[in-house]
């Protein structure tokens, strides 16, 4: 499942992929999906003057991610991934503000919380994958109408 949420944990996209599919590759087709087929995001972007962030973990750290994230003037907090950095002066780490913010993050576990509370998500029964969609969106609808205000 490849989901990105707004900033209050509400699903802005949702996709499904195969378990053998690595995460950047995900990221690149659903931030491709979202700028080509949905005018009206590309609008909301320029009226709050090109200030989005993604906030992302280790599994996204990756030069193709920053590169077209940069294409879309869209600004990334991923955290760094060290693992095969055989120079010790380059690691990087992240400083207080960005530790701060990338706190924020914790809106998307929530969101994968609430949708593993339901057995047909948490344990996959479905034969096909677009049933399987169908119910993950019908959750997700869920969650978006009991997080709004009355």
């Amino acid at each position: 499942i490849s989901t990105l949420t707004n900033e209050l944990g509400i699903p802005i996209n949702v996709s499904i992929y195969d378990g053998n599919k690595h995460d950047t590759k995900c990221l690149n087709e659903d931030i491709d999906k979202i700028f080509t087929n949905n005018k009206n995001f590309s609008d909301k972007i320029k009226k709050h003057n090109n200030k989005i962030l993604l906030i992302a973990d280790k599994g996204y750290d990756a030069r193709s991610i920053r590169i077209l994230l940069r294409k879309h003037k869209i600004m990334s907090l991923i955290k760094p991934n060290n693992r095969n950095t055989k120079n010790k002066n380059k690691i990087r780490k992240f400083n207080k503000r960005q530790e701060k913010i990338y706190k924020k993050r914790i809106k998307i576990e929530h969101y994968f919380g609430k949708i593993k509370r339901y057995p047909k998500i948490n344990c996959i029964y479905e034969k096909t994958k677009e049933s399987y969609l169908n119910l993950l969106l019908l959750v997700s609808t869920m969650i978006i109408i009991n997080n709004m205000p009355i």
